[in-house]
C-alpha cells in the first residue's frame, strides 16, 4: 500500500497531491540465459489488479515501454538527433523519421547475428564511431547506429572523389592526416 501523496512539480516547487492510498503488487522478473544464468532482474511496482494481468504480461508490457524508451533515446543520439530536426515539412520529417527507424532495426538485427562476416561489420562500424566501450560489451546498439551514420556521412565523398583524391587532397592540405 502506498500511503504517501503523489508529488507534482509546479514551477520551481513540488506540490503534493493529496489522495486515497494506493494498493501495489511487487513484480519480480528475471530475465535468464539458455543455461539458466540471470541476465537481469526486474522489482516493478504495479497497481493493474492480478484478475486483468499477470505478472508475466506485466513483465512483457515494461519490456516493450523499455524497448520503446530505448528506441527514443537512439533516434535522439547515435547521430541521429531527432530532436534537432528542422524539418517544417509533415511529409519530409516522416521520411526522414522512417529512414532513422529503418536504420534502427536493421541495426537491431544486424546487433543478433553472429557469422563472421556480420562480426566483422560490426566491428567496423564500431571503430568508425569511435565510442569507447566496455571490454564486456564491446558492441553497442548507439555504436552502431553512430558507426553507420559516419559510414554514410564517408561514402558519398568516397564515391564523388575516389580514395587517390581525398589523399591527394589530406597530402597538399593537411600532410600529417594523409595515408603513406
Amino acid at each position: 500500500m502506498l500511503h504517501r501523496p503523489a508529488r507534482r512539480k509546479e514551477g520551481d516547487k513540488k506540490v503534493d497531491i493529496p489522495g486515497p492510498p494506493l494498493p501495489l503488487r511487487l513484480v519480480v522478473t528475471e530475465v535468464r540465459d539458455s543455461e539458466g544464468r540471470v541476465l537481469a532482474r526486474w522489482l516493478l511496482l504495479s497497481n493493474v489488479p492480478p484478475d486483468l494481468a499477470d505478472a508475466a504480461t506485466i513483465a512483457t508490457w515494461y519490456y516493450f515501454r523499455w524497448r520503446i524508451e530505448s528506441l527514443h533515446k537512439l533516434l535522439k543520439s547515435a547521430g541521429w538527433q531527432l530532436e534537432e530536426w528542422l524539418q517544417r515539412d509533415g511529409a519530409k520529417l516522416m521520411i526522414k523519421l522512417l529512414l532513422a527507424l529503418g536504420a534502427v532495426t536493421s541495426i537491431w538485427a544486424l546487433e543478433r547475428r553472429e557469422d563472421a562476416p556480420s562480426l566483422g561489420f560490426q566491428q567496423l562500424l564500431m571503430q568508425l564511431s569511435g565510442r569507447q566501450t566496455k571490454r564486456s560489451r564491446p558492441i553497442t546498439t548507439s555504436g552502431l547506429l553512430a558507426g553507420l551514420w559516419v559510414l554514410q556521412s564517408a561514402l558519398g565523398p568516397l564515391a564523388s572523389y575516389g580514395v587517390e583524391q581525398l589523399n591527394t587532397m589530406l597530402e597538399n592540405h593537411l600532410p600529417l592526416f594523409a595515408i603513406k
